[in-house]
């Protein structure tokens, strides 16, 4: 039945080099990094979470790909761990960016690959608002529009004050030369928050472009200045 004890004391140590290599890691000392996320990798019995770390420190390092094929490899063994794709989505999608300038076909297909890994993840959690927006976000960059809009609003129906999906519908609609559409999601936003820069500034925009309501774009603009 093992040691309880011992358990407890192995977790502690395991969360104190898990809390040191993340410090490690915003101070860019990523070798040190690496060596504590191992520590809780080679724990007995390992602890995935330095796998995973490691993983981590490596995608920093611009090793995209290889640490990309490590987590696939991990969810592959443990694909009943919903938080392992989570974090391979994750990967490719930063991989993807690290990648759209020198390997733009590479880049697209992380981008995809993340995009299938996040709908896989709703099947078994559709009520998760935040991976909705995540995965609009790469539809949209992948030039998928209509689903994007399709994931933002549904983002927005499950959780009606996730400001995040709204200004990514209206920055979308924009996009799309939409601009009554952007200009109601801006709307929305400022009645969540009045005080929003973004949806203050871009609303400014769109009057000023329109010449429509130009002393309320004046107003707007300089509460975003502000």
């Amino acid at each position: 039945s093992g040691n309880p004890a011992a358990a407890g004391l192995l977790t502690t140590m395991n969360d104190a080099h898990l809390q040191l290599a993340t410090l490690y890691m915003m101070q860019k000392q990523m070798d040190k990094s690496f060596a504590e996320f191992e520590k809780v990798w080679k724990s007995n019995p390992p602890d995935n979470r330095g796998f995973v770390g490691m993983q981590a420190v490596k995608l920093a390092g611009g090793k995209g790909n290889e640490a990309v094929a490590a987590l696939k490899d991990l969810v592959e063994k443990n694909p009943a761990v919903p938080a392992y794709r989570l974090q391979l989505a994750s990967f490719e999608t930063t991989a993807g960016a690290q990648q759209v300038s020198n390997n733009p076909g590479n880049a697209r297909q992380l981008f995809q690959n993340a995009i299938d890994n996040y709908k896989e993840i709703l099947k078994t959690d559709p009520n998760s608002s935040d991976t909705w927006v995540r995965l609009g976000m790469l539809q949209r960059q992948v030039g998928n529009f209509d689903e994007a809009v399709s994931s933002f609003e549904q983002a927005s129906k499950i959780d009606p004050k996730n400001i995040n999906a709204l200004q990514n519908e209206a920055m979308l609609f924009e996009l799309q030369g939409k601009k009554d559409k952007a200009a109601e999601a801006y709307t929305k936003i400022l009645g969540l928050d009045p005080e929003n820069w973004l949806a203050l500034n871009n609303m400014a925009f769109l009057n000023a472009e329109s010449g429509k309501n130009l002393d309320q774009a004046m107003t707007w603009a300089e509460r975003a200045k502000k």
